[in-house]
Formats: structure tokens, sequence, C-alpha cells
């Protein structure tokens, strides 16, 4: 599916409802509920964090500009905007877009790391400890950010030898 690229580096597209898939149409309309319409639509987020308008919705030209001005701003200037009526919906897919692109740059950091991980009997003994829910990640997030600093003092006293 070729949708229009509307800028590049903010990851925004542009697509017309007949470019979606039958799959794409029940999961939106489910999402929105009884007696919604598909051109009500006015944008969704791809996995990869891409934004994607709907250019057959009556306010895509103001949805478009509000996107990229969004995407330009600060977390703290967001969250001013997050509530106000008529861009709430907007918003939140928008800042669930980002929050996706964050985390594939988490991802993509971590698989260039030079480091061997977190050693696997680590890792066990971790998750046996904390179970392996998001407090087991994060004692593992605070036991590399630990790793980090020992490496980076090594580093410095390395360098002052």
């Amino acid at each position: 599916m070729a949708y229009e690229v509307i800028d590049e580096d903010l990851k925004v597209e542009a697509c017309e409802v007949g470019d979606l898939t039958l799959s794409q149409i029940e999961s939106f309309l489910r999402l929105r509920g009884d007696g919604e319409k598909i051109e009500t639509l006015t944008l969704f987020s791809r996995q990869d964090g891409t934004i994607v308008l709907n250019k057959n919705h009556p306010g895509y030209k103001d949805f478009k500009d509000f996107t990229l001005s969004y995407l330009q701003l600060e977390d703290s200037e967001r969250e001013k905007l997050d509530q106000l009526e008529g861009i709430k919906e907007a918003a939140a897919v928008i800042d669930r877009a980002i929050e996706q692109r964050r985390d594939a740059a988490v991802l993509d950091i971590l698989q260039h790391s030079r480091s061997g991980g977190v050693p696997y009997n680590t890792l066990q003994k971790i998750f046996k400890k904390y179970d392996c829910g998001p407090i087991g990640l994060c004692q593992i997030f605070t036991y590399g950010v630990i790793e980090g600093k020992r490496a980076e003092r090594t580093k410095r006293k390395a360098g002052n030898e």
C-alpha cells in the first residue's frame, strides 16, 4: 500500500479511505463504535510510529497542520494541548505514535550495544525474585544503568592514569 509521504522526517503520511484494507476499516470501525462512518477517521498510527492522515476527512488540512505542528512541540507543550476539545483524540493517537517511536529507538540502541547484555543467570535470578512482569523488567533496566555507570567510571579511571 503506497501512502503519500507528507513529511519523511516527522514520519507523517496520508491516504484515502480506498487505500485502507478491509481489515483496517473493520478494526477502525470497531474502535469508533456503532453508527460511525470510516470518513470520520482523522488519523491513525502504524506499528512503527508513522502517523497516517485520512485525506477524505473534511478537516484533513487542519489535522495535517495540527499534526505537523504538534510533533515539533516539546513534551511539556504537548501536555497543555492534550485536553483541548476537538483534538483530544488526535493528540492521543499522536502521543501513542511518539511513544512507539521512543520504544523503537531504545530497541535500536540495545541492538547495537557492544556489551553482551545482562548475563542469563542474572536475568533468571531477577525474574525469580521479582517475577517477569514490569517490576522485574524495571530491575533489569536498573541493573543495566548500574553496569553502564560502572563502565563509564572504569573508562574515566583508565583515562586518568
